[in-house]
């Protein structure tokens, strides 16, 4: 490998963070990492990725310096139930431990001033990789450390690698860190820091009539604690045929992951079952969600355990759009009910029902929880957020010295 340069331009000058991640898939994590990376003026980040995929490229177009480290493909798409199979650990034990040995040789090059880990599998051999470079290792968590999200053994594992490992550790939301372990959240640095959402530069056109039928959206992964059977059940009570609103329209944005297909599946079924025929469509992943976004006027959100953060439902205030959503976890934090958007009873068909036919019958309460969303999302903005992160990099880095 050969020497550094010792002619650095001014952009190589700026300390250097290494942010790992085992993933480069469009899931929100990976999304909330490029993000961050292509946002930062005081640090350089440099990204180390266990695959390749769609975010590769995403981080070259924005001028980030990445590089593909291949994780063993048994090791990185295994399931996080899978941490409790015993079959599976001893090979996968001996995988992170050789992977975190290859990581350590990267993290040296670099010289970071500290180590940036954004999943779960990553947090183990990310978090190993940098205490073996003797580097400060910052965990994010993006997920509830919870068995609702990971087996139990997951969750003992999570628990473990956060106090042995974290110097510092960062959250999306208060429901996230709640999950964290105590005795980390009161021994190193912490930070809630919201997942960042793109400017979407214009805002949805909210003028179109109740009379003329609204476009309601829901955007997420194609997956049961999503909750997209909820909403196609509460849009069916809420609109049914012969109702005042059977012109409305529902768009199913997103696609499934990790095997669940089926799941696809049995929601068009389920279309046909309520008697919704065309007046839902289901559109597949989406690369442009804000040119989507801004063609509806009423976003729902159905997710059926409580939500670490909701990416989309930032997205959705950012554009301008009446939010519904479920009243837990980290829309909760972010919506005022009645004021910037409307939580409904979390799992309840009948309570989200409510909040559709409201949303839908009161133009006037749509179009002021419409105006003000902008307003609550500007907190979410990858510019405001990505600061925190840099004042939160600052603060660790002063109480080591």
């Amino acid at each position: 490998m050969p020497e550094p340069s010792t002619s650095e331009t001014p952009r190589h000058r700026r300390p250097t963070v290494v942010f790992v991640d085992h993933c480069a898939r469009d899931s929100g994590a990976e999304l909330t990492l490029l993000a961050l990376a292509r946002s930062m003026h005081r640090y350089r980040p440099v990204v180390l990725l266990g695959e390749n995929g769609p975010l590769v490229g995403r981080l070259a177009e924005a001028g980030v310096d990445t590089r593909v480290v291949p994780l063993p493909d048994r090791t990185r798409d295994a399931s996080r139930n899978a941490v409790g199979s015993l079959a599976l650990l001893p090979a996968q034990v001996l995988d992170v431990v050789r992977y975190a040995w290859v990581l350590r040789r990267e993290i040296r090059w670099e010289r970071p001033v500290l180590v940036h880990t954004h999943s779960m599998k990553s947090h183990v051999f990310g978090g190993l990789a940098a205490w073996l470079a003797r580097r400060p290792r910052l965990l994010h968590v993006h997920d509830r450390i919870s068995t609702v999200f990971m087996s139990a053994a997951g969750v003992q594992l999570m628990r473990l690698v956060l106090r042995v490992l974290a110097t510092g550790v960062v959250t999306n939301s208060g429901a996230t860190e709640a999950t964290v372990p105590a005795r980390v959240r009161g021994r190193r640095p912490s930070l809630v820091l919201p997942s960042p959402v793109t400017d979407p530069g214009v805002t949805a056109e909210q003028t179109r009539a109740a009379a003329d039928g609204l476009t309601f959206v829901m955007v997420g992964r194609i997956t049961p604690w999503k909750g997209q059977d909820l909403v196609l059940r509460g849009f069916a009570q809420a609109f049914g045929a012969g109702s005042a609103g059977e012109r409305h329209r529902l768009l199913i944005v997103g696609a499934p992951q990790f095997g669940e297909d089926d799941y696809l599946a049995e929601l068009k079924d389920l279309v046909g079952e309520l008697g919704l025929g065309a007046r839902v469509d289901f559109t597949g992943h989406v690369l442009d969600v804000y040119g989507l976004l801004c063609t509806a006027q009423v976003l729902v959100h159905g997710s059926v355990i409580p939500e670490p953060f909701g990416m989309v439902v930032a997205q959705g205030l950012a554009a301008g759009l009446a939010v519904v959503a479920s009243g837990e976890g980290g829309p909760a934090e972010m919506i005022t009910s009645g004021a910037d958007g409307l939580l409904f009873q979390p799992r309840n068909v009948d309570s989200l029902a409510e909040s559709l036919q409201l949303v839908a019958a009161d133009d006037a309460l749509r179009r002021r929880l419409a105006a003000r969303a902008p307003h609550t999302a500007s907190a979410f903005l990858e510019e405001p957020v990505t600061a925190r992160l840099e004042e939160f990099y600052d603060a660790v880095l002063a109480a080591r010295r």
